[in-house]
């Protein structure tokens, strides 16, 4: 979490440094999402809110977060349970415009998540967070000035799950 807090304070470092000029040019962004996530055989959704901001055509930070949808159990074990409760990222975006609406991106930064494992007939409740790097890849389709829709794939190397698709709603201000 320490490692979390000071990524987050250097991001918000960067964001203070910028020029009003770029501002301006560029600007903040945000969206809302539905992210797919396959951990211990299991598949999880989470609902995932970003912000960002575009420095220029090519550059963003972005922060995420992302709230588990539900529980699974899985199949040789029906009384027990994991569930995904959060998951909190900032990210470098390295973007290619490819026409006036389509961008690709690449993504790279830093991920904590945390996850619950209960077996109430065991009394067994745990909880556990990581961190890890992740790195992903994405494209935004812009459908007017404003409002798009984004899809990603993010690598996360260090989780109970290695990676997740993402589908969603962008709103550039």
């Amino acid at each position: 979490m320490k490692r979390l807090l000071i990524a987050v304070l250097a991001t918000a470092s960067v964001f203070a440094a910028a020029s009003p000029a770029a501002a301006q040019e560029h600007g903040l962004y945000g969206g809302l999402s539905y992210t797919a996530y396959d951990a211990l055989d299991l598949d999880f959704g989470l609902a995932t809110g970003r912000v960002g901001y575009q420095f220029s055509p090519e550059v963003a930070a972005e922060l995420e977060f992302g709230v588990g949808l539900g529980d699974k159990s899985p199949e040789l074990f029906p009384d027990a349970s994991y569930s995904i409760e959060e998951r909190i990222g900032v990210y470098g975006v390295f973007s290619w415009p490819v026409s006036d609406a389509l961008v690709v991106f690449g993504r790279a930064g830093y991920a904590e998540e945390t996850v619950t494992f209960q077996v109430p007939s065991i009394r067994i409740n745990e909880e556990r967070s990581s961190g890890s790097f992740a790195g992903g890849i994405g494209a935004e389709l812009m459908l007017d000035s404003n409002n798009g829709i984004r899809a990603d794939y993010l690598y996360t190397p260090d989780f109970e799950g290695n990676g997740s698709f993402s589908i969603g709603y962008v709103l550039r201000f």
